[in-house]
């Protein structure tokens, strides 16, 4: 049993650390059977097995003095390690210490300069050409996502023969908690892989945007990229809430949405058991989401549906023009 908060040594190796990003998905202190079975725990070797995937380094490269190089937490706080960021941005071609900052810190004052923490083996011919070969093989040269279709592929067979959660005993529960941690620690490392080589495409539009005096364009180039997986549920939430707009539906949201779920499944009101099928639809999909869902102690959409029943009584008096 660890102590809690939590307070995980930091690297003299690699001695930056941000809640740049990591904060943004964890706001609150991470939980300890979180941190032990969940999100840290396979996220860190997921994360290193991204980073040798792409070719930057390899496992032997890590500070094996501190059990955790890329996600620790201090105070139960989870921060990303900066320092190995940097490196990264050093040896893919193209990219640099300076782009990760761009991306991670923006303008923010204050942050120590790469420099100030740059190593004699930062630099490194081999290792460069290696995540040269990466970027062209996997970054520009990608043709497809078959790797993703299966995984998402195979989390919906393991969702839809998910058992009663509710009916399983707490030994029962952490097996099946524990059951995942391979194949959780691939999909991180799938996660995070799509995340760096976007990262690199963000890099090089900035660089250019840059170049040509307008920097502040970079985003704008990007912002009309469509079939954004994590944009669903909010596509999906949007259409509920335009039939929330008929008047039977309407005077049940008027009436609040504490229990609201409830009140919807009994009605027998044709426009409210129309919603309430696209509801239930939409909760098939999306029922693993919801307000800091990275967290495992956190309500999701489907243990409470009202929480996103809030969500869309918010988004049903929006006009289309908006």
């Amino acid at each position: 049993m660890t102590d809690w908060p939590l307070m995980d040594e930091t690297s003299k190796l690699f001695p930056l650390y941000s809640r740049a990003n990591v904060g943004e998905i964890f706001p609150d202190p991470i939980t300890p059977l979180n941190a032990s079975i969940g999100f840290q725990h396979c996220l860190e070797p997921g994360w290193r097995d991204a980073f040798v995937a792409c070719r930057v380094w390899d496992d032997d490269l890590y500070d094996e003095t501190v059990p955790f190089n890329v996600l620790p937490a201090f105070g139960s706080y989870l921060y990303i390690n900066m320092s190995l960021m940097r490196l990264f941005g050093v040896r893919v071609p193209g990219m640099s210490a300076e782009a990760v900052d761009l991306q991670y810190f923006g303008d923010m004052p204050g942050i120590p300069s790469y420099e100030s923490e740059k190593r004699d083996f930062d630099e490194n011919p081999e290792y460069e050409e290696k995540a040269g070969a990466w970027l062209a093989e996997q970054v520009l040269g990608a043709t497809d996502l078959a790797a993703y279709d299966a995984d998402r592929v195979e989390v919906d067979q393991i969702r839809a023969s998910r058992p009663d959660i509710s009916a399983l005993t707490d030994t029962e529960l952490v097996s099946r908690m524990r059951s995942f941690e391979t194949l959780l620690r691939r999909l991180f490392k799938h996660h995070i892989e799509a995340s760096l080589k976007s990262g690199v495409g963000l890099g090089a539009i900035a660089q250019l945007a840059e170049a040509v005096g307008k920097p502040e364009q970079a985003l704008t180039l990007v912002a009309g990229l469509g079939n954004v997986d994590s944009a669903g549920p909010s596509l999906r939430m949007w259409e509920l809430s335009r039939k929330a707009q008929d008047p039977d539906v309407a005077a049940l949201f008027e009436a609040g949405t504490k229990g609201l779920y409830a009140r919807l499944q009994a009605s027998t009101v044709p426009a409210v058991v129309d919603f309430t099928k696209a509801l239930d639809g939409f909760l098939a999909d999306w029922d693993f989401r919801g307000p800091a869902e990275w967290e495992i102690r956190a309500i999701t959409w489907g243990v409470d549906p009202d929480l996103a029943l809030a969500t869309i009584d918010r988004m049903r008096d929006v006009a289309e023009s908006e």
